[in-house]
């Protein structure tokens, strides 16, 4: 059985963060029922499974948890004025990973909302946010007006099978590049809207192509240049389009949120720059992602060649902090260190009828 804390306001007489914590099942974890037909497709399906990315949660925290608060703080500060005259709004984060949304609402050190329920399918990626809430609990309890005005809650549930209970409920979601790695994305926005409350909002995001996502884009040229022909070959007659890239066209996003129900339908687009003074982070960056992300993993894995040896995963490292580098600093004055990659989120708003 699946279980689902609260975490209640801090008591601020105590001078501490008390807590207790109620249990409901909730339902279980996803798991890919796709057929391994060839490379791509099970390349594909290794998205849609919980343990292939709960089990590299730490290495994905690392790599991108604080890059992502970013791009989660600019969603939620549009989200917040949506539902700014709601007493006491509950908002529900939707694949929350590691709990960018929520770090976003803590560094804010304010809310609009009285309740945020974190919620993946991954229980590891849940236990992460988790033990970083605690960690920020306690350590700001008294000096964060955040952790008296708003509970917190988290759980372990599928995004394409929603608890029942939860229909109604909601005043607001938001999905930050999660619902893209839903094997229906359609049913997962559709159970969305059923949890919302009649005029709720959703925000979902998801990645621009690949140029204008760079990390993903270095990756790529530095893979082609270690590995070469090793790489499988696309075959002429398939069209691979990545689960992160689904919403590089902003009229798929559109046209998903409508059928899945939502009105007044709006898009944006959301560009984050990240420095780097050194290029040992930038190696680590690839190795982390390497390991985090099922699809890249899969591929190191299973090429006819074999598994990749440390030291050919450690030159592709290389070649791609080497790539990011030779193009030198941005042009800014203000943005300091050796290298940059910038990152364009796409992201999508709908309101529940």
């Amino acid at each position: 059985m699946k279980l689902s804390r609260l975490y209640p306001l801090c008591n601020i007489n105590s001078f501490k963060c008390q807590r207790s914590v109620t249990y409901r099942a909730v339902n279980g974890i996803c798991t890919s029922s796709s057929m391994r037909q060839d490379f791509f497709d099970a390349q594909a399906a290794a998205d849609h499974v919980s343990d292939n990315w709960g089990r590299r949660a730490g290495e994905y925290e690392r790599a991108f948890s604080s890059k992502f608060e970013g791009y989660a703080a600019s969603v939620l500060d549009h989200v917040q004025r949506d539902v700014s005259n709601v007493s006491d709004a509950m908002l529900l984060d939707v694949g929350c990973g590691t709990g960018a949304v929520l770090q976003a609402a803590i560094n804010s050190q304010s809310s609009v909302f009285g309740h945020i329920h974190c919620s993946d399918f991954s229980q590891n990626m849940v236990t992460l946010a988790e033990q970083k809430y605690q960690r920020h609990a306690i350590s700001q309890c008294t000096s964060n007006p955040f952790f008296e005005e708003t509970l917190v809650s988290f759980s372990t549930s599928n995004a394409e099978d929603l608890p029942q209970e939860w229909t109604d409920k909601y005043d607001a979601a938001m999905s930050m590049f999660a619902l893209i790695f839903c094997e229906n994305r359609v049913q997962a926005l559709q159970e969305v809207n059923r949890v919302l409350k009649p005029g709720g909002v959703l925000a979902v995001a998801g990645w621009a192509p690949v140029k204008e996502v760079e990390w993903v884009y270095f990756s790529n040229k530095a893979l082609k240049a270690v590995l070469g022909s090793k790489l499988p070959a696309v075959p002429k007659d398939r069209v691979i389009v990545p689960s992160f890239q689904c919403y590089s066209d902003l009229s798929i996003l559109t046209n998903e949120l409508k059928e899945s129900g939502f009105e007044r339908i709006k898009t944006e687009k959301i560009k984050q720059r990240f420095m780097f003074t050194q290029k040992e982070d930038l190696c680590q960056l690839w190795s982390d992602m390497a390991m985090s992300f099922p699809t890249l993993e899969y591929m190191m894995n299973n090429l006819e060649s074999g598994s990749l040896c440390d030291s050919t995963k450690d030159e592709i490292a290389e070649s791609f902090a080497t790539l990011i580098i030779q193009r030198g600093p941005p042009n800014s004055k203000t943005d300091e260190g050796i290298a940059y990659l910038d990152g364009t989120a796409h992201v999508g708003f709908g309101y529940k009828a």
